[in-house]
């Protein structure tokens, strides 16, 4: 059982990796990608191993494998405009894989994981772009719109893909 959870856990790590290549670049230097897409599918696939497989791929990303968009990796990743947004996968993938019974508490655990990830990130971002916030702001905005419908997505593909896997 446990070479199981090994293999499902580097395949979701390694699924996060190739998402994170589905990209549209923005002028504001935080790309736009598939990661959290990603994550939510995971989460409610496999909610014991979600917050297993984001640190897998944030580790193989800092340790310098290419799995960060653009096929980039490295500490210099972590530590650039984007790095708020990658270490907030964290909380967001462990507290949208907490197991309720309550769709509705569901719901607002994942909203509140996906604002710890844009919170993260838009300090970052503000932390390394401080001179003009507004932009970053309506970014922000953008992001956490696109991001909760891709929850939505996820939580409907996520029961079909859990019976297709019957885990």
């Amino acid at each position: 059982m446990k070479i199981k959870r090994l293999s499902l856990c580097a395949l979701f790590a390694a699924a996060i990796a190739v998402s994170a290549q589905i990209i549209i670049p923005t002028p504001l230097g935080v790309p736009l990608s598939a990661v959290t897409l990603m994550i939510f599918i995971i989460s409610f696939v496999s909610p014991e191993l979600s917050f297993s497989s984001v640190c897998v791929y944030l580790l193989c990303g800092a340790a310098g494998l290419g799995v960060f968009s653009g096929f980039t990796g490295g500490l210099g990743i972590i530590l650039s405009p984007v790095g708020g947004y990658l270490i907030g996968y964290i909380p967001m993938s462990f507290l949208c894989s907490v197991n309720c019974t309550s769709g509705l508490t569901r719901a607002l655990l994942c909203i509140l994981g996906i604002a710890s990830c844009h919170l993260m990130g838009f300090i970052t971002y503000l932390i390394y772009l401080p001179a003009n916030a507004l932009p970053g702001v309506l970014f922000f905005l953008f992001i956490l719109v696109k991001d909760l419908i891709f929850c939505a997505a996820a939580n409907l593909m996520g029961k079909s893909i859990t019976k297709a896997l019957k885990l």
